[in-house]
């Protein structure tokens, strides 16, 4: 977040489990809160998010460029057309979602 990396970094403690409920918060920014989500293949599975609860944040509509790329790894991955991708989208309460 605008830093330089340095320091003992948090993810080796959170990969492990070792930090209690697999969560860590690396800093005062928005996702800077390091989430060991599970475990595929005897990887740990990591994700990061705000420190915020959801029913805090009050959400915001996605950006067009966001969207299109999210729609990208949707139809690359799944091979969803643009048009799935719209559908899906509006069924998440996305706007005028354009894929």
């Amino acid at each position: 977040m605008h830093r330089e990396p340095g320091g003992s970094s948090p993810l080796e403690a959170v990969g492990r489990a070792g930090v209690p409920g697999g969560r860590h918060g690396a800093g005062p920014g928005r996702y800077e809160t390091l989430v060991r989500v599970g475990q595929r293949e005897g990887v740990a599975m990591l994700t990061f998010t705000c420190p915020e609860r959801a029913a805090d944040v009050v959400p915001n509509q996605p950006e067009q460029r966001y969207l299109r790329m999210l729609s990208e790894g949707l139809s690359q991955a799944h091979g969803w057309s643009p048009a799935r991708c719209r559908r899906y989208f509006a069924s998440c309460g996305v706007d005028d979602a354009v894929a």
